[in-house]
């Protein structure tokens, strides 16, 4: 083939070819899902805390406690807390009288008694050291999982008293390190008379009800408030606790509509003051439930 022969055969074939027409047939469009994020409950979103915010929280829950049960709450963490994060004391006394004490305890797992056998003997060595006068009345371990044969644990004070004491005799050569010999035998001569119904597992769904309550916990959470209590409706009949109130609204209709300023009948049966006047005392008791609910 000649070079004109194939410049016209290359150039007989089209250099763009024409796309073919849509398809007629009608296509059914599905709308794809809102991306609506996952909405975590309290329990889901207290396993994400780290263990100073787990921390806060368990504070947060027994402050909400002291107006009821405490005559004050402090925060005792630390490396040298002898046992104690959350101390809640029921007098003034403080550690020297009855007390409370919450211990946190945040992992990923749940925790057991390999992880509470050293904190009882942690509270006893403090408490035999004379770091706190006496043991608190309750010692709560707060966590948001508690192991299920722990938890069952704790219901049989005598088999965890038997469980931590074999739990002493298996370490007792790192133990007798850690706390030198003389004062861990005064701690566990102190914890061979303590009374080990003492130590419980906080309930974390009475621990979240209790939170609920508290300002902290739509910061924390995200969720809103429980209602308030319905506002209850004026009364038929005049109370003595509104008379100053319904005697200033009198003066008023009187200057403007001409009411009887000593006669809240009148006034009632006013085609304007009526309306206005059942109103404001709708108002006025609504303004005094307000002033009863707690913030």
């Amino acid at each position: 083939m000649s070079t004109s022969e194939r410049f016209s055969a290359f150039h007989a074939e089209p250099l763009f070819h024409e796309l073919p027409k849509p398809a007629q047939t009608p296509v059914t469009v599905v709308a794809p899902m809102m991306a609506m994020p996952p909405t975590l409950t309290p329990k889901q979103i207290l396993v994400h805390h780290s263990a100073d915010q787990w921390e806060e929280f368990v504070y947060e829950w027994v402050s909400a406690l002291k107006e009821a049960e405490y005559v004050d709450v402090v925060g005792m963490g630390g490396a040298n807390d002898g046992g104690a994060d959350i101390a809640a004391f029921l007098t003034r006394d403080k550690t020297d009288g009855p007390w409370h004490c919450f211990q946190c305890k945040h992992y990923g797992k749940a925790i057991g008694a390999a992880t509470a056998y050293p904190e009882i003997l942690k509270i006893h060595s403090a408490v035999a050291k004379q770091k706190y006068k006496v043991l608190p009345e309750r010692y709560v371990f707060v966590a948001p999982k508690i192991g299920g044969s722990f938890a069952q644990l704790l219901t049989k004070p005598s088999a965890l008293r038997t469980g931590f004491f074999e739990w002493v005799a298996k370490n007792m050569g790192k133990l007798d390190k850690e706390y030198g010999e003389d004062p861990l035998q005064q701690a566990l001569d102190l914890a061979s008379r303590s009374d080990f119904s003492r130590f419980e597992a906080g309930n974390l769904d009475r621990i979240l009800e209790v939170h609920s309550r508290t300002p902290q916990h739509v910061r924390r959470f995200g969720t809103r408030l429980p209602d308030r209590p319905a506002i209850p409706a004026a009364p038929p009949e005049h109370a003595p606790k509104e008379t100053r109130y319904i005697q200033q609204l009198l003066d008023v209709y009187y200057e403007k509509w001409g009411c009887s300023p000593s006669s809240p009948a009148e006034a009632h049966a006013h085609h304007r003051a009526g309306p206005n006047l059942r109103r404001q005392r709708e108002a006025f008791y609504c303004a005094e439930a307000a002033a009863y609910v707690r913030p």
